[in-house]
C-alpha cells in the first residue's frame, strides 16, 4: 500500500520486485500502471503525486465458469479509446498516466494484458517488447489464462501468448482496433456468436426440442443472426450429441453440417481433428 507522506515508488524497465502502490514504468513518463488496495489509496496517490493521471476502468474484471482467458476483442478497442481519450483530455495535459488496477490476481492479469495490448496495437510494439514490462515483475503478479473446461488445465497461455496472437491478427488484416465495430461484435456475442477470423465462426450449440435449456436456441436463429452480421456461413462442424437437433434445420436453409462429435471439456481425438481440418481445407475462403 502506497505510505501518506512519502513518494511512490517508481520502477523502470530491468527486473522489478512486486510490490503493492509501486508505479511501474510502461512508456516511461507518459504511461505506466500500479495496483493499488484500493479505491482510497488511488484517490490518496493522486494527491500526493499531481504530476500523474491516476485512471482505471471495469474493463479488467470478469470470468466465465471456470474459463479465465484474455479480454475480448470488444474490450480490447474499448480500451484503446479509454487510453486515447485519457490522454487527450487537457486534465491530463503534461502529465504521465497511471492506470491501476486493485489486487485480485485475475484482474491484475487482464489490466497489463490489455495494457500489452495498446502497446501492440496503438504504439506498433512487437508482443515482446510489450510484455516485458510485465514479464519483469518478481515474483510475477499475474495469473496464467486457461480454458473454460472443468479439469485441471495442462496447458496455459501467458500474456505474451495472447498478445502474440493479437499481433498476429492485426498483421492478417483480421482486425484494426480504430474500425472495429464493437456494437456488431457485442450484438453478436449477446446471441452467443464469435466470428474468429475470416474463416471460422464460432457459436454456442443450438438445441431445439421440449428438453432444450431455458438459454438454447434453434438453428434457425443462428441463421438469421449469421445472415444479420454478414457471415457468410456454409458450413456447420456440429461438436455436441446428435440429439440436440435436426440438422435438416440448417441444410434447408442451404448450410451443410458435419457430424464431429467429441465429449465436452475434453480433447477431440486425432481422427476428428483430421477430418476438421479437411473440412477447412475444403471450405472457400483460406
Amino acid at each position: 500500500m502506497a505510505q501518506i507522506g512519502s513518494p511512490l515508488r517508481r520502477a523502470g524497465s530491468m527486473r522489478r520486485d512486486f510490490e503493492f502502490g509501486c508505479v511501474y514504468d510502461v512508456i516511461p513518463g507518459i504511461l505506466s500502471f500500479s495496483i493499488l488496495d484500493s479505491e482510497q489509496d488511488a484517490e490518496e496517490a493522486a494527491i500526493e503525486d499531481p504530476d500523474r493521471t491516476y485512471f482505471s476502468s471495469c474493463l479488467h474484471d470478469g470470468r466465465y465458469a471456470t474459463h479465465f482467458g484474455p479480454c475480448d476483442l470488444g474490450i480490447i478497442t474499448r480500451f484503446c479509446h479509454l487510453v486515447r481519450q485519457t490522454m487527450k483530455d487537457p486534465r491530463s495535459r503534461g502529465k504521465e498516466l497511471v492506470y491501476y488496477t486493485d489486487a485480485h490476481k485475475e484482474r491484475r492479469t487482464n489490466a497489463m494484458f490489455l495494457l500489452g495490448s495498446y502497446l501492440v496495437l496503438i504504439e506498433k510494439w512487437s508482443p515482446e517488447r510489450a510484455a516485458a514490462p510485465f514479464l519483469s515483475i518478481h515474483p510475477s503478479p499475474l495469473k496464467s489464462y486457461r480454458d473454460a473446461t472443468d479439469y485441471p488445465s495442462d496447458f496455459d497461455f501467458s500474456i505474451l501468448d495472447c498478445l502474440k496472437g493479437l499481433d498476429r491478427g492485426v498483421r492478417k488484416g483480421w482486425f484494426a482496433w480504430d474500425t472495429f465495430d464493437v456494437d456488431q461484435y457485442e450484438r453478436s456475442a449477446r446471441a452467443g456468436i464469435s466470428a474468429i477470423c475470416p474463416k471460422f465462426v464460432a457459436f454456442q450449440g443450438p438445441h431445439a426440442g421440449d428438453d432444450a435449456p431455458s438459454w438454447a436456441r434453434a438453428p434457425a436463429f443462428y441463421a438469421d443472426a449469421f445472415a444479420r452480421a454478414r457471415l457468410e456461413v456454409a458450413h456447420v462442424a456440429r461438436l455436441n450429441e446428435k440429439e440436440t437437433y435436426d440438422i435438416s434445420e440448417f441444410e434447408q436453409l442451404g448450410i451443410e453440417v458435419y457430424d464431429l462429435q467429441f465429449p465436452e471439456g475434453s480433447a477431440p481425438p486425432v481422427e476428428i481433428v483430421r477430418m476438421f481440418f479437411l473440412l477447412a481445407k475444403q471450405s472457400g475462403t483460406n
